[in-house]
């Protein structure tokens, strides 16, 4: 019988068969390496970003959606404005003592000023980017520093600002030409803020068509928002830019972006808007305005979507203004790149947007409508006095007990922040803003940047008080966001040295359990003005 030995496989079969895991526990390390840097780098990124945008990455959408629901609360347009149904709700408006309808959503925010007859005024209407989505100070809005600057200029001029979220042209053309609005405002210029959904027909839904399966194709990558929070909304912002921000797939949209000023969509802006302007402005001589409202400084979309326009308006009596590229000179340094939109994750425009537009629509004005403008006065110091005008949350019952050129005085009924707090069937806990400073505040918002010497706020049941403030800064010539803390002197002041150009205050109060919520807040304007 023969005897059968083991032969031993050769060396190299040996090896080849121990390489498939050896290169598996190889593959294995590099992915979880690969893992471990990516998580440091986006870890570095999201901490190295400034206070406001990591407090806001910690609560992703929630503080951008309170802000706009609070934002609803304290206009008298709310129904309206969450309503798809616009010309419906605009009918609904009660009647003005003129005999058509005022159907059209005037913004109204007291400024303290004295306009007297001679006033030029000036109507803005648009979309969210007038109404003001995800802003926290309508002060901030570039209509209200149109009038601040045009008046430090020595114009005498006033300007109204109708706006609704998410309004058409033709939508804001007819509250122009339709309603109430030229007999009541008597407008001596209008113009329109061009928005890239402007030239879109009314009724024109966005989910009409569903929009590009890459959402379901890119769901089992929801993991990563969590642990890689900042390469995430990266990789989305790629993916949006490749496919939604592309003819191919954005003509997938009802009234898609790309091709908003094309076929139909044009010839319907052309006829009903573009033309019908135009013949107001040659039936009523008030000068027309449009004007491009850039949110972007690089952007080969925004190019795309404005450049028919200067064909579209060549032949109009429309004055048409694009701002794109000088936007795109001042504001593409990193210095702004913050206050360009108005928060982290939201898009409409910021404070530098907004005193950008203020700007450059102020000079094309002086420059175009100088007869219409008239002659400026002499600059003279502010003609109102300290005020606080607007108000985060809106409910605050907010009491003006007296005011004069160089003192005020307020009270209101600080939120109760343990409890929920439901409006437009919308729960918000804690009711009031937390970003950027990290606690909960309410925020009151001065008419026009204040120096402040002093502010003092006392109430019977605060048992923790830090007042902080924003302010213009002095080389950006906007409100930037930074917070700066009050600090308090011995009298029971808060003073800082650096309270100039204040534009709101921002005050976190805590208070015993049942004890009554109402503060005092005196404020006393610097004598020595800026």
């Amino acid at each position: 019988m023969a005897v059968k030995t083991f032969k031993k496989p050769p060396r190299r079969a040996q090896k080849k068969k121990r390489r498939f895991p050896i290169a598996l526990r190889n593959l294995l390390i590099v992915v979880i390496g690969l893992f471990a840097v990516f998580a440091a780098a986006d870890a570095f990124l999201l901490f190295s970003e400034n206070a406001a945008s990591r407090a806001l990455g910690e609560m992703e959408w929630s503080e951008d959606e309170r802000i706009i629901r609070m934002g609803y609360e304290k206009t008298p347009l709310a129904d309206m404005l969450t309503s798809a149904d616009l010309k419906k709700n605009l009918a609904q408006l009660p009647q003005t003592e003129s005999t058509a309808p005022a159907a059209y959503p005037l913004i109204d925010l007291p400024t303290g000023t004295e306009y007297d007859g001679d006033t030029v005024n000036i109507v803005v209407l648009g979309d969210s980017f007038v109404w003001g989505e995800g802003c926290v100070n309508r002060n901030e809005l570039f209509w209200r520093q149109l009038e601040l600057i045009l008046r430090s200029k020595g114009y005498n001029c006033r300007v109204y600002a109708v706006g609704m979220a998410g309004a058409t042209g033709c939508e804001e053309l007819s509250w122009l030409t339709e309603t109430s609005l030229v007999a009541d405002l008597s407008p001596d210029i209008v113009v329109f803020g061009y928005v890239y959904n402007d030239a879109l027909i009314e009724g024109s839904v966005y989910d009409e068509i569903s929009a590009p399966d890459y959402n379901k194709k890119l769901s089992f990558l929801a993991p990563l928002r969590k642990l890689l929070p900042v390469s995430y909304l990266r990789l989305v912002n790629y993916v949006d830019a490749k496919t939604i921000y592309n003819k191919k797939y954005g003509d997938r949209y009802a009234g898609s972006y790309i091709s908003v000023l094309e076929g139909e969509t044009r010839e319907h802006y052309e006829k009903n808007f573009v033309a019908k302007l135009d013949a107001f402005s040659e039936r009523t001589g008030i000068p027309a305005v449009v004007m491009t409202l850039p949110n972007e400084t690089k952007s080969a979309l925004l190019k795309a979507l404005y450049a028919p326009l200067r064909e579209i308006f060549e032949d109009t009596r429309v004055l048409y203004y694009d701002s794109l590229p000088e936007f795109g000179k001042r504001y593409s340094g990193a210095a702004h790149k913050t206050n360009i939109k108005v928060n982290p994750v939201n898009n409409h425009p910021g404070s530098a947007a907004h005193r950008f537009y203020a700007e450059f629509l102020s000079e094309r004005l002086i420059a175009d409508c100088a007869e219409t403008l008239g002659t400026p006065a002499p600059a003279t110091a502010a003609d109102a006095p300290l005020l606080i005008n607007d108000c985060m949350p809106g409910e605050l019952g907010l009491t003006e007990n007296a005011v004069s050129e160089n003192a005020a005085e307020y009270t209101l009924t600080y939120p109760d922040l343990s409890q929920p707090h439901a409006f437009l069937s919308f729960d918000i806990t804690p009711y009031a803003l937390k970003y950027p400073i990290g606690e909960e505040y309410v925020k009151l918002s001065f008419a026009r940047p204040t120096d402040l010497s002093a502010v003092r706020i006392d109430g019977a049941g605060i048992e923790t008080l830090r007042v902080y403030f924003t302010r213009v800064n002095p080389e950006k010539g906007y409100d930037d966001h930074d917070v700066y803390l009050y600090r308090p002197d011995g009298d029971g002041a808060l003073r800082d040295g650096d309270a100039q150009a204040v534009t709101s205050l921002c005050i976190h109060a805590e208070f015993a359990p049942g004890a009554d919520r109402t503060i005092r807040v005196e404020i006393d304007k610097s004598v020595f003005m800026s």
